[in-house]
């Protein structure tokens, strides 16, 4: 038994190491590719709100950048919508100064929307707005992250029929259920639109946005 056991240890480990690769592999394998949606000023429109701050694009990046504003700044989408049912986006963004969300995304769910935000409320807050007419400061999609100046995040969203569930840099940010919740915009977002980005007090800097659909 002795002589056996240093045998059987590398062939579990192996075992194991191979069950858990193929656990992960369907998912990799059986999703769509990507497809970018040009940060390009031909794309997205910046958005009217009053006391917005200036939209720069850079097409060598691409990026765009959303200046400080009192106290929104946003863009649109202003084509049409490509977001299939069930599908997942992700954006990269950073905050460049400020202390407030950065990244406000805002999603179409049906014939509903909600925003997905980073760093809000202080400069740490994150969750859905607005659940069951709570918005992220109050529903139990909120959790708290410390986000550095001038660093990217990637956001990753994936909605499909049995919930919204969102990542920064792969780590888990939540799951809401969507089953008999009622989703809705704060009314200070709203014109951003079905698919937009906005911040709040806050330049930030978009450095790409890009979707897939679900099978």
């Amino acid at each position: 038994m002795r002589a056996a056991f240093p045998f059987f240890l590398p062939q579990a480990l192996g075992l194991c190491l191979l069950a858990a690769a193929a656990c992960h592999a369907p998912r990799e394998q059986g999703a769509a590719p990507w497809n970018e949606l040009p940060l390009l000023a031909t794309h997205w429109e910046s958005v009217s709100f009053g006391g917005e701050g200036e939209v720069e694009y850079e097409a060598a990046g691409p990026a765009l950048t959303m200046r400080f504003g009192s106290p929104l700044t946003g863009v649109r989408w202003s084509g049409e919508l490509p977001l299939s049912p069930h599908y997942e986006i992700e954006v990269r963004a950073a905050r460049l100064d400020g202390s407030d969300f950065f990244c406000a995304l805002n999603l179409p769910l049906g014939n509903s929307e909600v925003s997905v935000v980073l760093g809000g409320w202080g400069g740490a807050l994150c969750g859905l707005s607005c659940v069951d007419g709570q918005d992220a400061s109050m529903n139990a999609s909120r959790s708290f992250r410390d986000f550095q100046p001038g660093r990217s995040y990637r956001l990753r969203v994936r909605v499909d029929g049995e919930a919204i569930r969102a990542w920064v840099d792969e780590e888990p940010l939540f799951e809401q259920l969507r089953d008999g919740v009622a989703f809705s915009l704060r009314t200070e977002v709203q014109p951003v639109g079905r698919l937009g980005i906005s911040c709040f007090q806050t330049s930030s800097r978009i450095e790409g946005v890009r979707w897939r659909p679900l099978p």
